[in-house]
Formats: structure tokens, C-alpha cells, sequence
């Protein structure tokens, strides 16, 4: 219960304090205005930041698109592999809107929505 399952203490210990780091990091990069779209990271950056849920939905890409006139936008999630990264900038994203690298953390990074 305390030492030898991935859901045990010691690793939950350890899982609350990388997120605390992470969270903090993400808070002094990103701007208090900011939404941060993710995929299950909401309960690390609310209240601090505002949320908006899955990166992968049509509906999310046209509120991102939207949204970037009125404040930045940011997506915090699973590292995208750079042909993933490509096709969003070439075929996903629309009017001008790019997604760029800004900082990982292990198996999960943090990027700007820019235009």
C-alpha cells in the first residue's frame, strides 16, 4: 500500500511534487490572462490560469482560433511528435495560426498558439 504499486504513496509523493514544480514553471512562462487548453492537467492550473479541454476536438481548434484575438493561448499536454507538430501548423490550424515549442517537462510539454 505505502512502497509497491504505481499508485502507492511513494509515488504518489513524488507525481504531486513533479506536478507542483511543473505548475509553478507553467504560472511564471505564461501570462495571468493566459488559457491553457489540456487534456487532463485542468486540476494543476485552475484556478491560477483558465482551462479549456481537449486539444484533439474540431471545436477546440475553432475556439483556439477565436480565442488567440483576446488572450494568449497556450496548450499544455503530451509531447507532440514533430510530424504531429508539422501537420497541425500546415494542415490542422487555420488562418495563420502556428503552434509552436516552448519548454518540456519529461513525457509532457508546454506550447504556444501564436498567429
Amino acid at each position: 500500500v505505502f512502497f509497491h504499486y504505481d499508485d502507492s504513496l511513494r509515488p504518489a509523493l513524488a507525481s504531486v511534487a513533479r506536478y507542483a514544480r511543473i505548475k509553478q514553471d507553467v504560472l511564471a512562462r505564461t501570462e495571468e490572462t493566459a488559457i491553457l487548453v489540456v487534456d487532463k492537467s485542468d486540476k494543476i492550473f485552475f484556478p491560477e490560469r483558465r482551462v479549456l479541454p481537449e486539444l484533439r476536438t474540431a471545436g477546440t481548434y475553432e475556439l483556439i482560433a477565436r480565442l488567440i484575438e483576446r488572450a494568449p493561448v497556450y496548450y499544455f499536454g503530451v509531447n507532440l511528435p514533430p510530424d504531429a507538430l508539422s501537420w497541425l501548423n500546415t494542415e490542422r490550424l487555420s488562418g495563420g495560426l502556428k503552434i509552436t515549442l516552448l519548454k518540456e517537462y519529461g513525457y509532457e510539454s508546454l506550447y504556444r498558439f501564436a498567429k
